[in-house]
């Protein structure tokens, strides 16, 4: 990411979180309106809570936008000049999340023989030492993990639209760069 993309990054961030925010207000007025209307005029009540439902959806709908601008910009360090970027990937490279992604990896593999599980079961096989050792980093009480690595390996785990651990539409080998990225950023 170069300086230009940083404060387009920027600019479309704050964007975003003052939609949010102008479309929370009026959610809050809209429903407040609505209640206030009820004992006064119940026939417009109805029509201002249907309203204050939409803006809930909304207001929803761009916190949600909002997020996950942010923790898409959090895979890149460069974007970490922005303060919601380095908050949100700085959070998930703490070592209780850490702790979190290290057990749910675990998890996975202790896992892999039990039928009906989402993710990829032939990946995980291929992969199992790689992920043991990533496993055994992030749960490293000295470890120091780049927030990006953090968020990176958060989404592997979380995201199975766009994660080669439950897409079987993603090459096979990504799931062994993505967890050698992933390590390449802990340093133990």
């Amino acid at each position: 990411m170069h300086a230009r993309e940083v404060e387009e990054a920027s600019l479309e961030v704050r964007r975003r979180r003052r939609r949010t925010a102008e479309a929370g207000l009026l959610f809050v007025a809209t429903a407040v309106g609505a209640a206030l209307a009820f004992p006064l005029a119940p026939a417009l009540a109805l029509p201002l809570a249907a309203g204050a439902c939409l803006e809930g959806l909304v207001a929803g709908a761009a916190l949600l936008g909002y997020r996950e601008r942010v923790a898409r910009l959090a895979l890149e360090p460069a974007a970490y000049v922005l303060p919601e970027v380095n908050s949100y990937g700085s959070r998930l490279a703490e070592p209780g999340q850490r702790a979190r992604l290290a057990a749910w990896i675990s998890e996975i593999l202790a896992d892999v023989q039990v039928p009906g599980n989402l993710f990829l079961v032939d990946r995980v096989l291929r992969c199992a030492h790689e992920l043991e050792a990533l496993a055994r980093d992030l749960a490293h009480p000295g470890a120091r993990v780049q927030p990006a690595c953090a968020v990176a390996c958060s989404r592997l785990l979380t995201r199975t639209g766009e994660s080669p651990l439950y897409n079987p539409r993603l090459p096979a080998d990504e799931l062994g760069l993505a967890v050698h990225r992933i390590r390449a950023g802990i340093s133990i």
